[in-house]
């Protein structure tokens, strides 16, 4: 018998199917184990029918590039991962650098205050998976059953509750302090400029990821320390060879990086990584200023251990907060200094004095009697959805030749479109349309990554697809 030959816009149907998955394999969209769309959704999303899609996964699978788990769906093989993911590194300069970026962030961060802006500037939670009910009702049981001390009381160190149960909640990640170590703070930016304050002074240097997160760069800019930024891998953080050459040329006083979900790559250092950057930092007397603010936020099971579970001498500071997490206006953050506990404290008086009472109380009767647990497993699933789907809307949108690797925890994506394309025109022409973002030279002392940008993926609604769509468009017309 013979066959029936598909018609060829049939096959070019399947193509385009295989060519989505593969594609989504190869830019970090999916990695090994990953569920991948199912032939619903993706049939909507293509606009195909649910047997072309199916077809095509049926050609993958024969590939080896996916396999079908049944009553579950599509899983990528690990043998695919290995053939298209390219983990890639940062190359930054290996010189120190006096920063100028304020007027960058700050322009924008003007913009992104505009009611009428769609907003992927700010690395901000979606509201709507905030616990507001339950934050309210411990909020206005403190005010009614412990009026008189939240008026009236406050101590540098913080509230004692909070301070037990954030020690607690340092278990889930390997770090057994005791609550007398844990300075309440503004935030976890005011934990970050105590801690660089408590080791550095002006004129020394700082090595950081490249690129990383914003604030940390404002805030060595404002305390005049030169930054030494360490080349970074897009998914698995610092690289410690290149961190080690480095070391070797310049004196470093400190190193301040995010191991679990790095901002703006969304990273995992592994913990062998973990254990051997402490034990190298110790042996030259360098402090590792961890910041774990994302560490709950990750897409995996199992709580990611802090590079702090490792210390044996005393030489990490640990800073975090609640703001991704439960409340960002509370700016509820600490820092766990262990033998500099006393130094941090004394900048704590002379900087702020202490953190407001009441949202220290909120948040400590949350952490108490609330199912907070439950509550960050259950955002981060939908912020896995969220950097999934917006990360193949960039993808689908943006000019040909950007990749947008998949985080592997947190709420940003990390589009890096081709050499020579400009992200601050991009901007120009966005804020045009009202859509802010955060463009790419943010993230580094020197300027770079100006062909890249990150976008706020926390919300994933109909405005934000229409608003990434729009992005991909400008940047299509400016090639």
């Amino acid at each position: 018998m013979s066959t029936v030959a598909q018609p060829p816009r049939h096959r070019r149907a399947q193509d385009e199917v295989c060519e989505t998955i593969r594609a989504r394999i190869e830019s970090g969209i999916y990695h090994a184990g990953d569920k991948i769309s199912s032939v619903r959704e993706l049939s909507r999303q293509l606009g195909l029918s649910i047997s072309t899609v199916l077809e095509a996964y049926r050609r993958l699978e024969t590939e080896g590039v996916i396999a079908a788990q049944p009553q579950s769906g599509f899983y990528v093989q690990l043998a695919a991962t290995r053939r298209l993911v390219r983990s890639s590194y940062t190359q930054p300069s290996r010189q120190p650098m006096s920063l100028n970026s304020e007027s960058l962030v700050r322009n924008v961060m003007h913009d992104a205050r505009n009611p009428e802006v769609v907003q992927l500037a700010r690395a901000t939670p979606d509201t709507r998976l905030l616990p507001v009910a339950s934050l309210q009702r411990v909020l206005v049981g403190a005010m009614r059953e412990q009026g008189d001390e939240v008026v009236g009381t406050t101590t540098t160190s913080g509230y004692r509750p909070l301070r037990e149960q954030i020690a607690r909640r340092m278990l889930a990640a390997g770090c057994a302090v005791a609550p007398d170590e844990v300075l309440i703070t503004n935030g976890c930016t005011e934990a970050l400029n105590l801690a660089l304050r408590a080791v550095c002074k002006p004129g020394d240097i700082v090595a950081v990821e490249s690129p990383t997160f914003y604030g940390m760069l404002l805030a060595c800019e404002s305390l005049g320390l030169r930054v030494l930024e360490v080349s970074t891998s897009t998914t698995d953080g610092m690289c410690l060879s290149a961190l080690r050459e480095l070391l070797d040329l310049h004196p470093v006083k400190a190193v301040v990086l995010t191991p679990s979900f790095g901002n703006p790559l969304g990273g995992l250092m592994c913990d062998d990584d973990k254990a051997t950057l402490v034990r190298l930092l110790a042996e030259r007397n360098i402090y590792l200023i961890e910041d774990d603010v994302y560490g709950d936020l990750g897409f995996s099971e199992g709580r990611p251990i802090a590079a702090k579970a490792y210390d044996r001498t005393g030489h990490v500071l640990y800073c975090s907060s609640f703001s991704k997490t439960l409340a960002p206006g509370y700016r509820v953050g600490w820092v766990v200094g262990g033998p500099l506990t006393e130094r941090l404290e004394a900048l704590k008086f002379s900087a702020s004095l202490s953190t407001p009472w009441l949202q220290q109380m909120a948040v400590a009767n949350f952490l108490a009697f609330q199912r907070y647990t439950h509550y960050i497993r259950r955002a981060s699933r939908t912020y896995q959805h969220n950097t999934t789907r917006m990360a193949a809307s960039v993808l689908k949108h943006f000019p040909a030749g950007t990749q947008c690797h998949k985080p592997r925890g947190g709420f940003v994506v990390w589009p890096q479109m081709p050499e020579g394309f400009d992200a601050l025109r991009l901007y120009d022409a966005a804020i045009a349309k009202h859509i802010a973002f955060m463009p790419g030279p943010a993230f580094s002392a020197s300027g770079l990554y100006r062909n890249c940008l990150r976008l706020n993926a926390a919300r994933w609604d109909a405005t934000t697809e229409a608003a990434v769509a729009t992005l991909g468009d400008l940047a299509r017309r400016m090639r």
